[in-house]
């Protein structure tokens, strides 16, 4: 009997062994999951290339080109350069300070202000030193903000040729910022700084810049620096580094010429390798673009081929262009993309307007606008077996955007008043990664893209891999 009981439990924990030992099976979704969970990948992906395709094309200066481009929040201190500027030689011109006094104190205070409103503080000092005839400027600003920032300080050093009293030869040398974030932002903080390197008489014609942006940590991208070099005859180069937690990184290259064309290459961390070049359109209100993405060895897409056109009317400057996106898959099957695109500019607003078809019959509109307080995207998309989407998105300074979009059964359901079929809403970052959340009948799905286009699907426990990049007609 103790023979056929040691028998017993040895075989109940022999079963038992077992099946702990059995694999975790994959996670099993409806295909139409995998298909909305790429939607918002596809989205983010076209309307970044076309805008990456226009600030390379459409005639902005090479400092314009670099704030797009590499240094997203740069025209954030451009613009706070700008309004520091004015306020420094406004305050500096309306202070009567004796020349005695100018020449007993060095770099001393002589401005002082300070505002105070509701979860809201802004203090702006002006230091001046006759010895050297530099003035420095700051503004710190602290309290309630938009897009999760509660701190933003500025410095700006302006060399006033020992006089307060005039500013027609007046030079600025440097800007520096630095921004803070709460702690429900996914960005810690981030710091820049322009160092002026050349004048012609008082304008700027050569310049250093750098930005740098440090994130929370609970993600795999932890910093993002960007730099910019001009030169007097407008050619230069920038240059942009991700760093990421598991010490791996990624980099860029941007090069542009006096003669308004430029080329540019990546390394991804996973292999990706990316090679390209742009032709501006000063010369003769043309230009173009091309970008070619090889994959690595066994990556289910080969390589993706990218090529914009656009041209400029006058005198309104209305770019018009068109964007081609073409897959080519491991398996030898093809996906295409075009992307026809209206931008123009009004009372400080700058709206693009993309109209969006895929080979597949799949569509849409996107229409992005820009202003001071920042950018949004809104549109509506229809997928390949007649989806209705509605979509809505945000970009923050460092070039991360917030999508949410709605998917209904059709754009008959959605105008029925139906309640969507799948919502989504993802944070993507600048390194081309996202993440977020998608939901399907009551259960929530959590989402992963990584910058090779590879989609990860999480619930409860399981998970599923899926491709970003779809093929016709999925």
């Amino acid at each position: 009997m103790r023979y056929l009981s040691c028998i017993l439990l040895g075989f109940i924990i022999f079963i038992s062994c077992q099946s702990n030992t059995e694999p975790e099976k994959e996670l099993q979704v409806d295909e139409q999951v995998t298909e909305q969970a790429a939607l918002g990948f596809e989205i983010i992906e076209l309307s970044g290339s076309v805008g990456e395709a226009e600030s390379m094309t459409s005639g902005l200066t090479a400092l314009d080109l670099g704030t797009t481009v590499a240094l997203p929040g740069m025209p954030n201190m451009l613009d706070q350069l700008a309004l520091l500027k004015r306020d420094a030689f406004g305050l500096m011109k309306n202070i009567h300070i004796s020349g005695n006094s100018l020449r007993i104190n060095s770099d001393s205070l002589i401005f002082y202000d300070e505002i105070n409103l509701v979860n809201f503080v802004r203090r702006t000092a002006i230091y001046y030193n006759p010895e050297t005839g530099i003035a420095r400027l700051y503004e710190v600003k602290e309290g309630s903000m938009f897009f999760h920032l509660n701190y933003d300080s500025s410095e700006i050093r302006i060399d006033a040729n020992k006089t307060l009293y005039s500013n027609e030869d007046d030079k600025v040398k440097s800007l520096y910022q630095l921004r803070l974030f709460d702690d429900v932002s996914f960005i810690n903080k981030i710091e820049g700084e322009i160092s002026v390197t050349d004048y012609e008489g008082t304008r700027i014609t050569g310049f250093i810049a750098e930005e740098h942006t440090y994130y929370n940590g609970l993600g795999k991208l932890t910093h993002k620096s960007g730099s910019i070099e001009v030169n007097p005859d407008e050619s230069g180069t920038i240059q942009e580094v991700f760093d990421f937690s598991d010490g791996t990184s990624s980099t860029s290259m941007i090069t542009f010429y006096n003669n308004y064309t430029g080329i540019f290459s990546r390394t991804y961390r996973n292999g990706i390798l990316v090679s390209g070049s742009f032709n501006r359109i000063e010369d003769d209100l043309y230009g173009n673009y091309s970008e070619t993405i090889d994959f690595p060895d066994k990556h289910y897409v080969d390589k993706i081929m990218k090529y914009a056109e656009v041209t400029i009317s006058l005198p309104d400057t209305v770019l018009d262009g068109l964007f081609r996106h073409v897959i080519q898959f491991s398996s030898g099957e093809p996906d295409s993309a075009q992307v026809d695109f209206l931008i123009s500019h009004a009372d400080g607003v700058k709206t693009t307007i993309m109209e969006i078809t895929r080979h597949n019959s799949a569509h849409g509109t996107l229409t992005l606008v820009e202003d001071n307080e920042g950018k949004t995207l809104e549109g509506e998309w229809t997928t390949w077996n007649g989806y209705y989407v509605l979509i809505s998105g945000t970009y923050l300074y460092e070039g991360s955007a917030t999508l949410h979009y709605e998917v209904y059964a059709s754009r008959t359901a959605y105008e029925n008043g139906d309640d969507p079929i799948f919502v989504a809403d993802y944070t993507f970052y600048p390194d081309g990664t996202g993440d977020g959340q998608i939901t399907h009948q009551g259960g929530n799905f959590n989402i992963e893209f990584d910058d090779a286009g590879n989609g990860l699907i999480k619930k409860d426990g399981r998970q599923l891999r899926f491709n970003a990049f779809r093929k016709t007609g999925n």
